[in-house]
């Protein structure tokens, strides 16, 4: 029997756990922490743009500009007792840089044909990393760290709401629950008291191919994404 796609992305997202949750058990009285962040995404592009609407064929778009936004995220990690450079993470963030309102070319078999001040619609961003590799120098106050590891990004696109909308705005334009990609980051970590440390880190998330089904307001169309983020937060380690 063959999951649907949601189903398999609550599965994996459940197995994740219980691994993290098994190596944190088995390594008890190393280095355990729990830290929450906030910054910023920096603008970007929705990349590689193909029109998968019924009725068209080799159709193509230019990129989408995506405006700055807020991210807010969490992380659980780990750094082991014999090995204190070498550590585990989970994470989880959630952006939401809104696609700006902006001229658009469809290129096609006829040639190209560019739209004016199309209306731009909101665009969120829900990213998951299982499991990540984590690298520091185990310093006493100052930590740089580095690490990486596959991601899980949730995507969803809707209508902006306005004063004249005849709808609540809810109108979902998703094609899929979830997309694989990579997230990438670096920091600095600085210890204020033997339990809590401040940090402060640049971001990489992406590798992702959306794609987004037609709807009666807006063409399909499958579309890269990456992103660049900024972010300082606090986190508590025992």
């Amino acid at each position: 029997m063959i999951l649907p796609l949601q189903s398999r992305a609550i599965l994996v997202c459940c197995c994740s756990l219980l691994a993290i949750g098994a190596i944190f058990a088995t390594s008890a009285r190393a280095e355990t922490y729990l830290a929450v962040e906030t910054g910023v995404t920096l603008p970007s592009d929705l990349q590689d743009i193909n029109i998968t609407s019924a009725g068209f064929t080799s159709l193509t778009q230019s990129d989408l500009d995506l405006d700055s936004s807020v991210l807010y995220g969490a992380r659980l990690g780990h750094y082991f007792r014999d090995t204190r450079w070498v550590g585990l993470e989970t994470r989880i963030s959630l952006t939401r840089p809104g696609v700006k309102q902006q001229d658009i070319t469809l290129t096609g078999p006829a040639g190209a044909t560019t739209f004016t001040d199309v209306p731009g619609f909101n665009f969120q961003v829900l990213t998951w990393t299982p499991l990540a590799l984590n690298l520091r120098y185990p310093g006493k106050r100052l930590q740089p760290y580095i690490g990486a590891g596959p991601a899980l990004f949730f995507a969803k696109l809707k209508d902006k709401v306005t004063a004249d909308s005849q709808s609540d705005g809810s109108l979902t334009l998703k094609t899929g629950d979830w997309r694989p990609g990579l997230s990438a980051f670096a920091g600095l970590r600085f210890y204020l008291a033997r339990n809590w440390a401040v940090f402060a880190e640049g971001q990489f998330t992406g590798l992702a191919r959306f794609k987004f089904k037609e709807t009666s307001n807006l063409d399909g169309f499958d579309a890269d994404y990456n992103a660049i983020h900024g972010v300082v937060g606090i986190g508590f380690h025992f």
